[in-house]
């Protein structure tokens, strides 16, 4: 009867951590080189941890080879791309963005360059369904060739969420004809 109790006590522990939602803060910085910090959060702000940490100066990191064979292999199957892109765009609609700000500053050396690229990049911006709180602005700058951007955000995942939508494409039909083909071209 205690192996019950501890059982479900371990059960009702883990579904209601997994309602405390974590919060991403990044900040995103170009001038002479970028600057990129991302921050984890979970218990509203008591535990935390930098994610995107500053390599070295002296140490170089091996270059990854990646394959786009299959890659290529998985995407042969159109229902396996479909169930895959669906749940890509279900994880995207999970998140909640609270706060989204930038700022880019955008010069050629010609003025009409800048005005034709300006011309095609503003128009872009009213096209994205941005949410109310997000404040993006483009700045040209006619008089030097220039391009210095910031970005800030704060996004927030339920954990149950993402969960629940994991295991339902991993119940679902395409869900798992996804996860055979992904399995058979790991075999290969």
């Amino acid at each position: 009867m205690l192996v019950l109790y501890i059982t479900a006590g371990i059960i009702v522990f883990l579904t209601l951590s997994l309602l405390i939602p974590i919060d991403f803060v990044f900040d995103l910085k170009t001038r002479r080189e970028p600057l990129f910090s991302l921050r984890a959060s979970w218990l509203f702000g008591l535990v935390g941890r930098d994610l995107h940490k500053r390599a070295q100066k002296g140490v170089r990191r091996k270059k990854r080879k990646y394959s786009f064979r299959r890659l290529r292999q998985i995407g042969t199957d159109l229902k396996t791309l479909s169930a895959l892109i669906k749940l890509a765009k279900s994880l995207v609609c999970s998140i909640k963005v609270k706060r989204l700000s930038g700022h880019l500053k955008l010069g050629f050396e010609d003025p009409a360059d800048t005005g034709m690229a300006f011309g095609l990049i503003q128009p872009l911006f009213a096209c994205f369904s941005l949410p109310a709180s997000a404040d993006f602005r483009i700045e040209p700058d006619f008089s030097t060739s220039v391009l210095e951007g910031e970005a800030e955000g704060r996004l927030r995942i339920y954990p149950l969420r993402v969960t629940s939508i994991i295991l339902r494409f991993i119940c679902s039909r395409e869900g798992q004809h996804a996860l055979k083909r992904l399995i058979q071209t790991r075999k290969h």
